[in-house]
C-alpha cells in the first residue's frame, strides 16, 4: 500500500472516533439536563419562575430536625397524649375522695392511701396523700397529719401544694410548743465572764402550763390524740427542720429557723443556737429577723465561750459578730451592752496572754515570760494585766517594782476594776531584755 493511501486510512479513523465521541458528549448533556428537571438545554438559562420554584423546594429544609429536636418532638408528643388521656387510677381515686366527703372519714383515708400506694407514678398518689394530710390536721390528729406531709414532700419534693404544707407544718409546730415567741436581743443579760454558764437563758415571757410528758420525753402521752405519743417538742422541731431543708426559698423558712433558735436558746444549747443564727444570717439578709440573728448569734458564740484556759476561736468570733452588728444596727437596744462585752472581750484576750506568762514562770523561761508582758503591753495598753505586764518586766530586770496607776477605759460606765493584787511570781535570775520602748511604757502608765 502507497504511502498516501496509508495516510487517507488512518485521517477518515479519526474523524469517525471524534463524531463518535460528540454523539456520546450530547446524550450524557441531555441525561443531565432530563434529571435537572429541563425541558430543554435551553431551560436552563431562560430563567423560568416554575423551574426556579422547583429548585426552592427541592432545597428546602425547614421540616429537617436534628437529633436534639427530633427527641424534644417526640416527649412533646408523648406530654400531649398523657395530658388528654385520663391518669392511671383516676377511676380508683374519684371512688375514695366521694367517700372522704360523703363522712365516711376513716374509710375514705384508707381508700386514697390504698390509691397512693397503688399508683406511686402517676399524678392521682400526689393528690391522695394530701387529702389524707388535710383530713387528719381537720380532724386535730396532728401527729398522723404530720407524717402524710411528710410522705408527700418525700415522695412530691417539688409538689403543686408546697406553700400549703409548709403553713400546715409550721401551725402543728406552734401547737405543741404552746405558741412559742422568738427571742429578742432585749431579753438578753450582760454575759458573765468569770462563768458565761452562770448567765440565765432568757425565759418565755408567756410560760404555759406544761405536763410530765413535756418535761420528760420518754413519758408516753397516752390521753391526748393531739399530740404524739413520745417527745412532742421534738416532733415539732422536726418539722420546723422540714419546712427550711424541704423549702429553703419558701415564705415561711426564715420563720422557721428563727423559732427553731429560739427553742434551743431558751433550753440553754448554745452551739445548736449558734448554727441556726449562722445559717439565718449567710442565706436570708432580707429577712426581717436578720439584725437579731446577728446580735443573738454574738450572744450564744459569747455563752459557749470557757475562759482564758480554753480555746480561744469562740472569743474571736464573737468579738467579731459584735463588731459588724454595732455598726451595722447603731439604734439596737443592745449596742450599749455590745459595747460594754467588746471591751470585756479586750480583758479575756489579755487574760489570755497572762496564762502564757504564768505557765513560763512555772517552767522557769523567763526570756518566754518577757515576750508574752511586752505582748499584753503592746496589744492591751489599757487593760489591767497590763499593769502585772509591767511590774513583771521590773522584776525580771532587777528594778524596784514601779508604782503604776489602774489602767482606764475607754467606756466611762464601767465598774471600777477591783484592787489590785501583787501578782506571787518566783524569783529568778535576772536577765538583760531588750528594752521597752518609752512609747509603750507611757501606755501601760495611762
Amino acid at each position: 500500500m502507497s504511502r498516501m493511501t496509508t495516510v487517507q486510512t488512518e485521517t477518515k479513523r479519526r474523524r469517525q472516533g471524534a463524531r463518535r465521541g460528540a454523539l456520546s458528549h450530547g446524550l450524557l448533556a441531555l441525561a443531565c439536563f432530563a434529571l435537572a428537571g429541563c425541558k430543554s438545554p435551553f431551560a436552563l438559562f431562560s430563567g423560568n419562575p416554575a423551574d426556579d420554584e422547583v429548585t426552592r423546594r427541592m432545597a428546602n429544609i425547614d421540616n429537617e430536625r436534628g437529633p436534639l429536636e427530633r427527641l424534644l418532638h417526640g416527649k412533646k408528643q408523648a406530654d400531649e397524649a398523657r395530658t388528654l388521656s385520663p391518669a392511671e387510677g383516676l377511676a380508683d381515686f374519684d371512688k375514695a375522695k366521694k367517700r372522704l366527703d360523703s363522712g365516711d372519714v376513716k374509710g375514705g383515708e384508707k381508700a386514697l392511701n390504698k390509691v397512693a400506694k397503688n399508683f406511686k407514678d402517676s399524678p392521682v398518689a400526689e393528690d391522695s396523700l394530701f387529702l389524707v394530710a388535710e383530713s387528719q390536721f381537720k380532724r386535730e390528729r396532728y401527729p398522723a397529719a404530720q407524717d402524710s406531709y411528710d410522705e408527700l414532700l418525700e415522695q412530691f419534693p417539688s409538689t403543686q401544694y408546697l406553700d400549703r404544707v409548709t403553713k400546715r407544718l409550721f401551725t402543728i409546730a406552734q401547737i405543741w410548743l404552746q405558741s412559742p415567741t422568738v427571742v429578742t436581743s432585749d431579753e438578753i443579760q450582760q454575759v458573765n465572764f468569770d462563768d458565761p454558764s452562770k448567765t440565765p437563758a432568757p425565759v418565755d415571757p408567756n410560760p404555759k402550763p406544761r405536763g410530765p410528758t413535756r418535761h420528760v420525753p420518754i413519758l408516753p402521752n397516752a390521753w391526748d390524740r393531739s399530740r404524739p405519743v413520745f417527745d412532742t417538742e421534738g416532733r415539732a422541731l422536726e418539722a420546723l427542720r422540714n419546712i427550711w431543708r424541704k423549702d429553703p426559698t419558701g415564705p415561711l423558712a426564715d420563720d422557721a429557723l428563727m423559732l427553731e433558735a429560739s427553742y434551743y436558746l431558751r433550753k440553754g444549747n448554745y452551739s445548736e443556737a449558734d448554727y441556726l443564727y449562722s445559717a439565718l444570717r449567710e442565706n436570708y439578709p432580707k429577712s426581717p429577723h436578720f439584725e437579731n440573728a446577728y446580735v443573738l448569734g454574738s450572744h450564744v458564740k459569747l455563752m459557749a465561750y470557757q475562759g482564758p484556759a480554753y480555746d480561744p476561736k469562740g472569743l474571736e468570733e464573737a468579738e467579731e459578730l459584735k463588731q459588724s452588728a454595732t455598726r451595722l444596727f447603731p439604734e439596737n437596744p443592745a449596742h450599749e451592752r455590745m459595747q460594754d462585752e467588746l471591751y470585756k472581750i479586750q480583758q479575756q484576750k489579755a487574760a489570755q496572754y497572762w496564762q502564757d506568762v504564768k505557765l513560763y514562770q512555772r517552767k522557769g523561761k523567763p526570756a518566754a515570760v518577757a515576750i508574752y508582758c511586752r505582748a499584753i503591753l503592746e496589744e492591751f495598753p489599757n487593760s489591767e494585766y497590763a499593769v502585772r505586764a509591767r511590774q513583771l518586766l521590773d522584776e525580771l530586770e532587777g528594778k524596784k517594782p514601779t508604782e503604776s496607776a489602774r489602767p482606764v477605759t475607754p467606756h466611762a460606765h464601767d465598774a471600777p476594776a477591783e484592787p489590785y493584787e501583787e501578782p506571787q511570781v518566783e524569783r529568778i535570775d535576772p536577765f538583760d531584755p531588750k528594752p521597752v520602748p518609752e512609747e509603750s511604757a507611757g501606755r501601760a502608765r495611762l
